[in-house]
């Protein structure tokens, strides 16, 4: 986020937005269109339950240029998945202002996701957001390497600036602790004292502005090159870049698993370059809110994905539908257990419905013997004490691996 950029803010009504009294009508159009398909996404989506109103996740987007379709398509990806509430932070180009210095570090927030206008939401945000419970006690910020083969990476071919790790890391997605980025102070190779985030940032681009390509991702790549205990690195899945496909695959990752979070850097949602990347822009973009996802978005994506297996990023295109198709029955299961709890129990209210359905939950993993270990006696009929950590070990890695749910009380 740079300095000429602005938060839209103040806030009105509806908790998830902010705003300003003075905002250009390009901005208006974004927000008027982040506000109907705020209030078409509840409709089908919440009114059966409401999550915990304290645990709204913070979705930060720097919207420059003629960005303004791209980051209602971004923020549309990311209403459709998601569970918990969003709370969305847009900064947007205009002159500076006095009180831009006192939210730049959104002294308020203590945690933020900061993602690029042209990123896509093929899972629920909650998933990337729960990284921020796997930092340990060094780690303020999470983001994904640039490339995962040196032979094509850019840092280590071209860079003139220390970078993260081997190849550099991207900024497109980034995840942050704001309470551990703003009490921390950090190693620097301008002196020999630690500085806190806003203290290094400007003395930092002055030193190596004839040097940078990329503006805050190098900054980020030197800030983390000397404190790298402090970052957290995940999967390439959470930003899939073309880098990722076009010579050929190179993210075993969203091999395996799907893609997470589409990346569509270099405009590739807006030419003819990259076709797969285009069509899974265009199939959200168009997605309207209510509409069947399986026939309305899942099913003429695909169609759309196999005219697209002339290039290398086709060839592989069923990496683009695995996480989605997974999401979307995920979706459909949630809303469908909301239905029967309803109609079982009309009356209901909302944290009894959710009451209701982890009650339904523990019931059931006692009934597969999933909750209960042989180690706890008394508990499961007919089982001894067997103090035996090894067993009980093997059970939970083989239940994790499996991909189930699994608490340790």
């Amino acid at each position: 986020m740079t300095q000429g950029s602005r938060q839209i803010c103040n806030e009105k009504n509806e908790p998830d937005f902010e705003y300003n009294h003075q905002i250009r009508d390009a901005e208006w159009q974004v927000m008027a269109a982040m506000r109907n398909t705020e209030q078409r996404a509840r409709k089908p989506r919440y009114d059966y339950m409401k999550t915990h109103p304290s645990e709204k996740m913070h979705l930060a987007v720097v919207a420059c240029g003629e960005r303004l379709e791209e980051t209602v398509t971004m923020l549309r990806s990311a209403i459709i998945f998601s569970i918990r509430p969003l709370h969305f932070h847009i900064f947007a180009e205009d002159q500076l202002h006095e009180s831009f210095k006192d939210i730049l570090i959104l002294k308020n927030v203590d945690s933020l996701l900061y993602v690029d206008t042209d990123i896509l939401f093929l899972r629920p945000v909650d998933d990337i957001w729960s990284f921020l419970g796997k930092f340990n006690s060094t780690q303020v910020a999470a983001m994904a390497p640039e490339h995962e083969e040196p032979r094509i990476g850019w840092y280590n071919r071209f860079a003139r600036h220390p970078y993260y790790g081997l190849t550099g890391i991207n900024s497109g997605v980034m995840l942050m602790n704001m309470t551990r980025i703003r009490r921390k102070y950090f190693k620097n190779d301008m002196t020999p004292v630690r500085l806190q985030w806003r203290e290094i940032l400007m003395p930092l681009l002055k030193k190596y502005k004839l040097n940078i390509t990329w503006g805050d991702q190098d900054l980020l790549n030197i800030m983390f090159y000397h404190n790298p205990e402090s970052l957290y690195v995940f999967p390439c899945q959470w930003n899939y870049r073309p880098d990722h496909c076009i010579y050929g695959s190179n993210c075993k990752a969203a091999e395996e698993e799907g893609i997470f979070i589409l990346h569509g850097n270099r405009g590739v949602y807006h030419d003819d370059k990259q076709p797969t990347f285009r069509a899974v822009y265009e199939a959200i973009k168009n997605y309207s809110f209510g509409d069947d996802l399986v026939h309305s978005l899942l099913q003429p994506l695909e169609l759309e994905l196999q005219k697209t297996m002339h290039t290398y990023c086709g060839r592989v295109y069923k990496v683009f539908l695995k996480q989605l198709t997974k999401s979307i029955r995920d979706l459909y299961a949630r809303r469908s257990k909301g239905r029967e709890l309803q109609a079982c129990h009309p009356d209901l209210s909302a944290s009894e419905a959710m009451d209701q359905i982890i009650l339904s939950a523990i019931t059931q993993h006692v009934q597969d013997n999933l909750g209960i270990r042989p180690s706890q006696q008394g508990i499961s009929k007919g089982k001894f004490c067997l103090t035996n950590l090894s067993f009980f070990c093997d059970k939970v890695t083989h239940l994790v691996n499996k991909g189930k749910a699994m608490d340790v009380i």
